[in-house]
């Protein structure tokens, strides 16, 4: 829908010829975005698929098969540790062996003799013609990570991008809009639509995991009862919520909490419930019905239990 003019190959990568999809025709930029879980820390102990994990050799099949002017390659700062797998766990003694083979085979070239080889043809096919790397496919390589923070984006999150050109242009690199010295970071407040009805976390019909209350509860006392500069949330919405902050209900492994007030952790895709919760404190009664009071009016009548609002 949003690229009605492209055309999607609904398949694996390796079945995709780049010379008929390109028609024979010059690339004039080919961004590679390989799967990144196999080197992500948030992956944790889970041993590594070594297929997966020589996903990005793709970027040369096409370098080496097609005429393409520039490569960008995005990815978690991980991948810069990319090396042998032994065991099927990452060998810590070889880290970053096989980023730098890759690195080789983009520029320069990249000795027949070098283990990583095993790992190109492993990922290429018997049918590649190695010499092609052997000689380097001549590009000019950098990389670098950035952080969306410090270019006017919410949110804290950090990636790895690698860039390849054989044009003889330079390759230059965004400076910094947003931090110290410069724009104030965008935070996570400014995109919150103070506006849209919370919903309590009681009187639900399945009660949140206790974990969940734990880290609300943690919150609460870091940003709110104990923070010198609660964050308050605009006049104009005043009434309906007040001293908010960031949870992260759908990581069981850590209790990470977060100020509405600076930019959002990242968001994972397909989180079960979603990823981050908006927390509230309101005043309700802990008896029968009510309609809830805010924090910044007085109290009402025998309202004993201070409540979070969780959207």
């Amino acid at each position: 829908m949003n690229h009605p003019e492209t055309k999607h190959y609904c398949e694996s990568v390796w079945d995709v010829d780049p010379v008929k999809a390109c028609n024979n025709r010059p690339v004039g930029l080919a961004w590679f975005s390989p799967d990144c879980k196999h080197f992500s820390k948030a992956k944790g102990g889970t041993p590594v698929n070594k297929n997966i994990r020589g996903l990005a050799w793709v970027a040369v099949r096409w370098a080496a098969l097609v005429p393409v002017r520039m490569i960008m390659l995005e990815n978690v700062e991980e991948f810069l540790t990319w090396g042998p797998v032994v065991d099927g766990k990452p060998c810590k003694k070889r880290k970053g062996e096989t980023f730098r083979a890759f690195v080789s085979a983009l520029t320069t070239g990249l000795s027949l003799n070098h283990p990583a080889i095993a790992d190109v043809k492993n990922a290429l096919g018997d049918n590649f013609d190695l010499s092609v790397i052997a000689k380097g496919l001549g590009y000019n390589v950098e990389w670098k990570v950035l952080k969306a923070c410090d270019y006017g984006t919410p949110t804290i999150r950090k990636r790895l991008f690698l860039v390849a050109r054989n044009d003889n242009q330079p390759i230059e690199w965004p400076k910094a809009t947003h931090g110290k010295g410069l724009l104030p970071f965008k935070t996570a407040a400014d995109i919150i639509d103070w506006s849209v009805p919370v919903r309590s976390i009681f009187n639900r019909k399945r009660p949140l995991a206790e974990k969940t209350m734990t880290r609300i509860a943690k919150g609460l006392e870091k940003f709110v009862i104990n923070s010198s500069e609660p964050f308050i949330v605009p006049a104009s919405v005043l009434e309906k919520c007040a001293l908010p902050f960031i949870t992260e209900h759908a990581n069981g492994s850590s209790q990470r909490n977060m100020s509405a007030d600076e930019p959002l952790r990242t968001i994972c895709a397909q989180v079960k419930g979603g990823h981050f919760a908006l927390v509230t404190p309101i005043i309700d009664r802990q008896f029968g019905k009510s309609e809830c009071n805010s924090v910044e009016k007085p109290l009402g009548t025998s309202m004993q239990v201070a409540w979070v609002n969780l959207l």
